[in-house]
C-alpha cells in the first residue's frame, strides 16, 4: 500500500520539484561548460588538447549522470501523483522509509534495486568476455583462450598477408 499521509506526500513533492529545479540548473551549466571545454582554441599544445578532452569528457560523466537522476525524479514524481510513492514498482512491497528519507527518488525497494544492479552487472560482465580481447579473435573463435592470449596483431596480419597474396 502506497503513502497515504497528505502532508508527508506534499513535502515529498517538494523535496523532488526542488532537487527536479537543482538539476535542470547542473545540466544547463554543465551544457555551457562542456561546450566551452570542446572548443578549439587553436593554440596549445597536445598536452592542452589533451587536458580539453579530459575535461569534456568528465562533463560528459557530469551531464548524463544528471539526466540519469533528473529521469528517476521525473518517474518518482509520476508516481506519486498517481498514488503509488512509497511501492516498489517491481514487487509492490513498501519502500523503507529510511530509504526513501535518503533517496526520495526511488521507486524500488532495497532489495530489487539489489536484484537489478547484480542483473546488470552480470550482463555487462557477460558482454565483456564476449568481446574481442584480441586483434583476430574473430578469426580464431575456437582456438583456446590460452592460446589466443599469446597471438599477436603481427602474426595474423602476416597470415592475412599471405592469404591475400596467395589469392592473386
Amino acid at each position: 500500500m502506497a503513502i497515504r499521509d497528505e502532508k508527508r506526500l506534499r513535502k515529498i513533492r517538494a523535496i523532488l520539484v526542488r532537487r527536479r529545479r537543482e538539476l535542470l540548473d547542473e545540466l544547463d551549466r554543465t551544457d555551457i561548460a562542456s561546450k566551452r571545454a570542446s572548443r578549439p582554441s587553436g593554440i596549445g599544445d597536445v598536452m592542452d588538447r589533451a587536458s580539453s578532452n579530459l575535461l569534456t569528457e568528465e562533463m560528459l560523466t557530469l551531464e548524463e549522470n544528471g539526466r540519469k537522476e533528473l529521469s528517476e525524479v521525473d518517474e518518482a514524481l509520476w508516481v506519486l501523483e498517481h498514488g503509488e510513492y512509497g511501492c516498489c514498482q517491481q514487487c509492490g512491497r513498501l519502500i523503507g522509509t529510511a530509504r526513501l528519507k535518503a533517496i526520495p527518488q526511488t521507486t524500488l525497494c532495497i532489495e530489487c534495486r539489489r536484484l537489478m544492479d547484480s542483473t546488470l552487472e552480470g550482463a555487462l560482465h557477460a558482454e565483456a568476455r564476449r568481446s574481442p580481447k584480441y586483434i583476430g579473435e574473430e578469426e580464431h573463435e575456437d582456438t583456446p583462450p590460452r592460446q589466443l592470449s599469446r597471438t599477436r596483431a603481427t602474426d595474423i596480419d602476416d597470415a592475412a598477408s599471405r592469404k591475400l597474396f596467395h589469392q592473386n
